[in-house]
């Protein structure tokens, strides 16, 4: 993330770039956003599950950035296991609801000026 605002800064024309706070967890970044006025990217998957809270605002910028994916590791030689295969299909169902939740807020959302 601290690459991707440092990249788009740079696209805005940016000539003296002071990144006053990085590190640490996703959440302890929230945390210094609600208590300060800062600018910072963030998965949309973030502000989205804080879309109740009001405590950050996402501004209509759109950002270019790599795709990024989560993946599921196991051994190929290791023996199946039910557990395993259930949760990798729990863990592909989940995301695949929530882009969809997230698209249909996406499409909904009418940015103020």
């Amino acid at each position: 993330m601290l690459a991707d605002l440092r990249s788009m800064l740079l696209s805005f024309g940016a000539t003296e770039i002071k990144i006053r706070y990085s590190g640490g967890s996703l959440m302890s970044v929230v945390n210094y956003l609600k208590a300060a006025d800062a600018l910072t990217i963030m998965p949309h998957r973030v502000v989205f599950a804080l879309r109740n809270e009001r405590s950050i605002t996402a501004l209509p910028v759109s950002i270019p950035h790599p795709e990024r994916a989560l993946g599921l590791l196991k051994r190929s030689d290791a023996s199946r296991i039910p557990a395993v295969d259930h949760f990798a299909r729990h863990v592909h169902m989940s995301f695949d609801n929530l882009k969809h939740l997230i698209k249909r807020h996406e499409q909904s959302v009418v940015w103020g000026s």
